[in-house]
């Protein structure tokens, strides 16, 4: 092709015709151009292919990371829903001895209820990872992200602040029972008869299973429910764009255990 080309400029050369040389000169430079311009096209368009897939693989890890997150919070449920039992009959005073010394309930829920707790540790990996993206995300992610900024930015920031508070106070009742009684070691039987006065008698006690109850339930729960729910939407909305299926199983939390968070209460073990 190349040497097609020259003989062409070398013949108007010889033929001196100068104007016509310098027109199909012009000519040539333009089809160059015109090469360039279609091989950048065509290269940014394989890029932008590229960071697409990229982009949408991304979105997939956030929905693996949305119910790893929301299995997170259906535990976190259980979790106060067996406490949720025994604060209301230590705070109304329907637990007896004989109660705290039945081994059918495990001793977490009766001798250590303010002295357990568990965090959500939740995630947002694959959203940090799909920052470095945000000006080359499609416009049809548009509300999806929207929504995920406001599920981290807010949702997950007041359960982080929570998992934090909740392990300071249970760290704080666990050092004022250390350096205020000795039935705190639990080593024998006067130890334990000791801790089971004060679990039925002391006014502290009471104090701290009504801040554990506040802080646990009113603020802990609270939350990690809230996170919840704007996970499943995020999670919905983003198998709807990626044409997946919208509905997982984390999604599922059994109705019996949610109604004992709102209905009658009893010792659960």
């Amino acid at each position: 092709m190349l040497k097609f080309f020259r003989k062409i400029r070398k013949g108007l050369l010889t033929e001196n015709r100068i104007g016509k040389y310098l027109l199909y000169a012009l000519g040539e430079i333009i089809l160059v151009v015109i090469g360039i311009l279609i091989a950048l096209n065509l290269n940014n368009r394989n890029t932008q292919r590229k960071t697409e897939a990229k982009i949408e693989s991304i979105f997939s890890d956030i929905m693996e990371e949305l119910t790893s997150d929301i299995e997170k919070t259906t535990f976190i449920m259980r979790y106060y829903t067996r406490r949720d039992s025994m604060i209301y009959l230590v705070l109304n005073n329907k637990i007896t001895a004989k109660d705290y010394e039945n081994n059918k309930i495990p001793s977490f829920l009766t001798w250590n209820l303010t002295g357990w707790h568990s965090s959500l540790n939740l995630t947002n990996n694959g959203y940090n990872n799909l920052t470095a993206y945000f000006d080359a995300i499609p416009p049809k992610y548009n509300k999806a992200l929207k929504d995920l900024n406001d599920l981290y930015s807010r949702h997950k920031k007041s359960v982080d602040i929570y998992d934090q508070g909740m392990g300071e106070m249970i760290e704080k009742n666990r050092d004022f029972q250390k350096r205020n009684y000795s039935w705190y070691a639990f080593r024998n039987e006067t130890d334990r008869k000791n801790k089971l006065k004060y679990l039925l008698n002391d006014f502290r006690y009471i104090n701290e299973v009504e801040e554990f109850r506040n802080k646990a339930l009113n603020n802990h729960l609270r939350h990690s429910i809230n996170y919840r729910l704007k996970a499943i939407e995020c999670y919905k909305k983003i198998a709807k764009l990626l044409d997946k299926p919208t509905d997982h199983e984390s999604f599922i939390f059994n109705e019996e255990i949610a109604n004992m968070l709102v209905g009658e209460w009893q010792l659960v073990g």
